[in-house]
Parts: structure tokens; C-alpha cells; sequence
């Protein structure tokens, strides 16, 4: 829904940072802490970024605790320990402020081995954000063009998209563009449409 889903006010975006205990930079994860989801690949790969990059920008996880996260939040207070900046809200981010935080990102990574749609990366899309997702599933159906492709089980892909990613400016700014673009299709009126047509053709 692109009435609440879009680009936010700097204002905006601090207060609900401070609201969350969000700080600095950061790159995005939004969904379940769960192996699906390839967070332990996201986690490895933000540790393998240069030291420069990962100084500054942290690494924010946004999604509730799944199945199967004992190792992942292994991987997190390893990381920590080591002196990597990985950020989780300090509690439950409600519906009306999730854009805030999509708007504040530097940039939204989603390696998820698999995905039924993948409304996340539409989301941070709607808001101006640059994507990176899996060139699995119906991810790349999601996304069109307007997002850079990573191969979930390759680290260094993650690696190397997100470096590439950070350090170019020019390509950051024409991916949000493009994502507007990209997630002015999936509006729920035109997909209201779709189905009526469809009913409409069914019922000859």
C-alpha cells in the first residue's frame, strides 16, 4: 500500500530511530530470525565486509525470533564480541512505523533461500531504498530490474553485491528509481483489478 509504504522525512526517520534505539547507518534485514531466511549467510558476509564499510554501517535485524535460530544468534554475539556493530530494535516495530525505518536504510539486503512473493524487498522498494535479493523463487518476479541479484548459498556474492552497492552512488540512486517504479505495480488496486478481470473472463 503505497499511501503508507514511501519515502519518509529525515525528521521522521530520526524520531523513530530514537524511538527504537536504532543509531548511525545501517543496512536492513526485515523478516523472521529463522535458517529460511539465510541470515547466517547475511551474517557472514557482513563480517567479511571491509573493516571501513562495517565501521560505518551496522547491520539492522528487524523480525521476530523463528525456528531453528540457536546458531544464528550464535553468529550475532560472536560478531558482537569481535567488535561488529549488529542492531536489533529494542522492541516490537509496529506496522505505522516499519516505512520510517525502510526510509532510513543505506540499503535492504534479503538472501532468503526461498520466498512464496517476497513483500519485504516491494516494501523497501516503495521507499526509496536500494535492494539486493536472492535470484531465487519468485524473487526476481518480485523485484523486475529494479534490484541487484545475489546467489543465496555464495557468501561472496553477498559480498561483493553489497560492497558494489555502498560504494557506488550513481547506482544506488538509479536503483531507487527504478524500484519505484518497479513497486508501482503491485498496488493493491491494480492487483484488485487483475483478479476482477480474471473473474470476469471465468465467468465468460
Amino acid at each position: 500500500d503505497q499511501r503508507l509504504f514511501y519515502k519518509r522525512p529525515k525528521d521522521e526517520i530520526a524520531k523513530i530511530k530514537a524511538r527504537y534505539g536504532v543509531q548511525g547507518k545501517y543496512i536492513l534485514f526485515v523478516g523472521n530470525i529463522e535458517p529460511r531466511k539465510n541470515l547466517k549467510g547475511l551474517l557472514l558476509a557482513y563480517e567479511k565486509l571491509d573493516p571501513a564499510i562495517r565501521k560505518e554501517y551496522s547491520l539492522l535485524l528487524v523480525g521476530a525470533s523463528g525456528w531453528l535460530d540457536d546458531e544464528i544468534y550464535k553468529i550475532i554475539k560472536r560478531l558482537r564480541t569481535s567488535g561488529n556493530h549488529i542492531q536489533q530494535p529494542n522492541d516490537y516495530i509496529e506496522d505505522k512505523d516499519r516505512p520510517a525505518i525502510y526510509s532510513g536504510a543505506e540499503l535492504f539486503v534479503f538472501p532468503s533461500f526461498y520466498e512464496g512473493f517476497g513483500i519485504p524487498p516491494v516494501e523497501a522498494l516503495a521507499c526509496g531504498v536500494p535492494v539486493i535479493v536472492s535470484n531465487n523463487s519468485s524473487l526476481p518476479e518480485a523485484v523486475g530490474n529494479s534490484a541487484k541479484f545475489i546467489s543465496a548459498s555464495d557468501v561472496n556474492s553477498i559480498v561483493k553485491a553489497i560492497t558494489q552497492m555502498l560504494c557506488d552512488d550513481s547506482l544506488r540512486n538509479k536503483m531507487r528509481v527504478e524500484g519505484y517504479v518497479q513497486a508501482g505495480k503491485f498496488s493493491w488496486e491494480t492487483e484488485a483489478k487483475k483478479l476482477l478481470n480474471i473473474l470476469i473472463e471465468v465467468d465468460g
